[in-house]
């Protein structure tokens, strides 16, 4: 009989021991699943009813992106709350966008009666949805009631013009003319003045009497090249030939500017006969063609052909060279006539 008895015990130990082991889970359970998002239908929240500050003109037809005011009545103590009132749905649905409606931000609350406004951006029946009623991101304290509308699309009467501003013409008044005026006139005064001073200072900045330098005469020139050419090329036979084209150069070159021909580039028949047009006598001729034969001799011939000259004659080319141009340049500048 007590071993009966001791059995029957120990078979209800374990059964409270189960029983105490699945309500353990179940508690921890309970503690640890999210608690469930609030809804703006929420029961326990008090609902206050939606009202419209102002009618319609046709009842609850409106037009999409029309402006409606709506209102609803608070409590005392709720509305005598220094905190900003806001409204808004729950996290995680669908915005009042995606159900056709957009809310402004804005609230107003006056005399217990808190005011804001939405606006349908959609055609068709739509039910704005219970809104949430908080101070500011905190817990609600209320919800709104649904409200039910019919939104049409915006209505134009066929051919009608689009209305458009009026054209207003803009002046300025006379005293800003006047000022306008007055202003141009002192610039351009302070400019003339600045202008006529930098005249001034530039023209103080030039020397009033300019040097004029004097070009060498032709003749000087003339002179000084056949002096360095015998100062380069002293006495030899070799040297012969480039003092004989240096000297003849010089002195086509002096014809050239002293009697205005072309003489550079010419034989020496054809600077004689330019000579001549120039009124030139056969003596002077002949004393010019004399040297020109004398040089063309040892420019246009070999070293065997000249090798017998002495310095004498190497003298005596320079001598006569510088004596034709002393002698043109003494009838040139006095002018006298030709011999």
């Amino acid at each position: 009989m007590l071993n009966t008895c001791f059995n029957s015990l120990n078979a209800v130990n374990k059964n409270v021991k189960t029983l105490l082991g699945v309500f353990s889970v179940l508690l921890l359970s309970a503690a640890a699943a999210p608690s469930p998002a609030p809804s703006a239908a929420d029961p326990l929240l008090p609902e206050l009813a939606i009202q419209e500050v102002q009618k319609g003109p046709n009842g609850n037809q409106y037009q999409a992106g029309d402006r409606i005011s709506l209102q609803v009545t608070l409590k005392a103590e709720e509305s005598m709350n220094e905190n900003a009132i806001t409204l808004g749905l729950p996290k995680g649905g669908p915005t009042l966008e995606d159900q056709g409606w957009y809310l402004d931000p804005n609230t107003q609350t006056l005399n217990g009666t808190l005011r804001f406004i939405v606006s349908p951006v959609q055609v068709g029946p739509l039910t704005l949805p219970s809104l949430f009623i908080a101070y500011g991101e905190g817990k609600p304290f209320a919800r709104t009631s649904t409200y039910s509308i019919q939104v049409s699309a915006p209505k134009s009467e066929p051919g009608a013009k689009p209305e458009l501003l009026p054209i207003i013409a803009i002046g300025l008044p006379f005293r800003y003319w006047l000022l306008l005026f007055v202003s141009t006139a002192i610039l351009t005064f302070l400019g003339y003045q600045l202008y006529q001073r930098y005249r001034k200072n530039q023209a103080r900045a030039k020397p009033v009497h300019i040097p004029v330098v004097t070009p060498e005469p032709d003749h000087v020139i003339a002179l000084q090249k056949i002096d360095q050419i015998f100062a380069s090329y002293p006495f030899s036979i070799p040297n012969l030939k480039p003092v004989s084209f240096g000297c003849s150069e010089v002195l086509k070159e002096f014809f050239s500017r002293r009697f205005k021909i072309d003489a550079a580039e010419s034989t020496t028949d054809e600077m004689i006969e330019l000579l001549r047009r120039e009124a030139l006598n056969k003596d002077n001729l002949k004393e010019i063609q004399n040297l020109f034969l004398d040089l063309d001799l040892i420019k246009f011939t070999s070293e065997e052909n000249y090798q017998s000259i002495k310095e004498e004659k190497y003298l005596e080319l320079k001598v006569k060279s510088q004596m034709i141009v002393q002698k043109w340049k003494l009838q040139i500048e006095s002018r006298g006539e030709t011999p």
